[in-house]
């Protein structure tokens, strides 16, 4: 074989196993360091415009939250980076949008830094049913 076709299939396979955000991990997904205990939606949202999820957490002090991960009625996963991080109160907010009018069970969890710079998930908490009009 060729000497720079090995050296670039080396490259590929050196990349393809380093990828990911640069200087993080992935570690198991789930972790106890950070854990969302429940989500607060208004019952009745509207579809034209963002309405606010707030996230109860203990632990938020600890990590650096990158993300939410939501699902209406598990369909999913669609990605928002944070509204607000109040680590005294140990509340994250969201401002979500629903294009569709319905009723929906609204699920979210967060994607995080540990302090191992560990990127983890927390178990998925439920706002309940959401109505989107």
């Amino acid at each position: 074989m060729n000497k720079n076709i090995i050296a670039a299939i080396g490259s590929v396979l050196i990349l393809a196993a380093c990828g990911g955000d640069a200087g993080t991990r992935e570690c198991s997904a789930v972790s106890t360091e950070l854990e969302c205990t429940s989500m607060a939606i208004s019952k009745t949202v509207s579809i034209r415009s963002p309405y606010p999820a707030t996230m109860s957490c203990s632990g938020l002090k600890q990590v650096k939250v990158r993300s939410g991960k939501f699902y209406w009625s598990n369909e999913g996963p669609f990605d928002y980076r944070s509204d607000s991080i109040d680590n005294e109160k140990g509340e994250v907010r969201f401002l979500l949008r629903t294009g569709n009018p319905g009723t929906y069970i609204i699920e979210g969890e967060l994607v995080y830094m540990d302090s191992q710079n560990c990127k983890r998930k927390t178990r998925r908490v439920s706002a309940g049913r959401i109505r989107a009009q």
